[in-house]
């Protein structure tokens, strides 16, 4: 499926956030119509290409073997007009996929793709690599229709910043271009710099009062 003009990029991009998952319902009707997939790749939608299948199948189980963190990815013709952003955390849970785990999930009539993060995935991986993953990896493939290279590469990326996280080495998998390792921003770094910015301020606050204590 190729990308319609005007919509591309844009068109895939979809929000990546949390939501509580005993707070909501689940979809009768979706879950249903589109039951667990048997292993990690439902394609429903039938857009996969033959080759990626087996790649897929074979990283996921490699990652949930020395991990414990299971992905599933669904690709689904449409969605009967509900927003992705209601029918991703509805799969995630009828599915069971765990809060140590992830849905990638693609809806192909509305142009739309989510990765839903289980609450246990969410706090160790972040929703902004997830959106690292999504933005960098699986939107510009699945805009210009490569549903399987797209998907396959978007797990393995997914796969290496959970065993970086687990402390773990992955075999086999390809490194993928499009993540840098500057583009996986580590939550250490974000806490170094607040405490450096923090400790900055106390010290010239403290230089200040002992320079007015000098004057008085």
């Amino acid at each position: 499926m190729n990308s319609r003009p005007g919509r591309g990029r844009l068109g895939w991009l979809a929000g990546l956030a949390l939501w509580p998952m005993l707070a909501l319902g689940v979809g009768p009707a979706l879950a249903q119509e589109w039951p667990r997939p048997s292993g990690h790749l439902g394609d429903h939608a039938q857009v996969v290409e033959p080759a990626y299948r087996p790649k897929i199948e074979a990283a996921a189980r490699e990652l949930v073997q020395k991990t414990g963190v299971t992905v599933l990815i669904a690709t689904l013709p449409s969605l009967d007009n509900e927003p992705i952003e209601q029918a991703a955390p509805r799969l995630h849970q009828a599915w069971d996929i765990g809060h140590k785990g992830a849905l990638v999930l693609v809806a192909v009539d509305q142009r739309r793709v989510r990765i839903e993060l289980g609450q246990g995935l969410a706090a160790s991986l972040g929703p902004a690599r997830a959106g690292q993953v999504r933005d960098k990896v699986l939107v510009p493939h699945l805009r210009e229709g490569r549903h399987g290279q797209g998907l396959y590469e978007g797990l393995v990326a997914l796969a290496y910043l959970t065993a970086q996280e687990a402390g773990v080495e992955l075999e086999g998998l390809p490194r993928v271009k499009a993540l840098a390792k500057h583009d996986y921003p580590h939550g250490s770094w974000y806490l170094w710099g607040t405490a450096l910015v923090l400790l900055l301020v106390y010290a010239l606050a403290k230089a200040r009062r002992l320079a007015r204590g000098r004057k008085a």
